[in-house]
């Protein structure tokens, strides 16, 4: 809640009215918001602009990423020799998240030496990386080393609002076509859940304009925001403002009330 207070006034109730928002509202809409201002006693007094910064505070081990029960589905590629027998190994990338390099794929398609990777970044960087895992018949590097292909695992897919435990199936592409299969456990570590989106200004009409983050996909599951942190980073107070629309542009605000001072709470 802020309350928009008069310092102009002598006496000790110099409360000018309020604006409520709801903290999942600030959590994963956008950072401005536009909205009335009501006295205590119910009655319009003005509009209040202002921007609220949130973000997921990460333990300071940061967030990790684990692979559990994986296994490699049958590989192929035009490029063997008749006969000859195909030897799997396997890099990981992750974008601001670490890399690993030559992992075998033993006979029956299974690995057990993936160490989890750490995510290095803010909560945007996060939600926006892919997991990258590249094949090779060879270890990478050797003479005898032929890409066989890869897999891409976009985080935003895979992330999910309510677990820290998912399943994956993806296909191993090699120019466009189908060459294999990978599939096994993805497992979040410190994952934030709750992103803000870009652009679009918040009012009591609902939101305009601005891209959504992550998709929550309409069930969290009674989940609500925990370990947040937010900071009002502009605020702006118009009692000459019109009731029942969007005071603002999401590009800019009315010049401040320099006898008004917003304070929250």
């Amino acid at each position: 809640r802020v309350e928009v207070l008069d310092e102009g006034r002598r006496s000790p109730n110099n409360r000018v009215g309020s604006v409520s928002v709801d903290l999942l509202t600030c959590a994963t809409g956008p950072i401005a918001h536009d909205l009335p201002v009501y006295a205590p006693e119910g009655h319009f007094v003005g509009r209040l602009s202002f921007d609220v910064r949130m973000d997921q505070e990460v333990p300071s081990k940061g967030i990790t990423l684990e692979f559990s029960q994986m296994k490699c589905g049958k590989i192929t590629s035009p490029w063997l020799q008749p006969g000859e027998r195909l030897q799997p190994f396997f890099d990981v990338t992750w974008g601001g998240g670490g890399k690993t390099t030559a992992i075998p794929v033993s006979p029956s398609g299974t690995w057990s030496d993936l160490k989890p990777l750490m995510f290095k970044g803010d909560c945007l960087d996060f939600i926006k990386s892919t997991v990258t895992m590249n094949f090779y018949h060879a270890s990478p590097g050797e003479e005898d080393s032929l890409f066989l292909g890869q897999i891409s695992l976009p985080i935003k897919k895979y992330l999910k609002p309510t677990e820290d435990t998912v399943d994956f199936k993806e296909f191993v592409d090699f120019e466009g076509h189908h060459c294999g299969v990978v599939f096994g456990t993805l497992i979040f570590g410190n994952a934030p859940k709750f992103f803000q989106m870009v652009g679009g200004v918040h009012s009591e009409k609902g939101v305009r304009g601005g891209t959504v983050v992550y998709d929550f996909a309409g069930n969290l599951g009674g989940q609500t925001p925990q370990n947040l942190a937010g900071e009002i980073v502009h605020d702006t107070y118009s009692p000459k403002a019109l009731p029942g629309g969007y005071g603002r542009s999401p590009y800019g605000a009315s010049q401040p009330d320099t006898q008004q001072q917003q304070q929250q709470q």
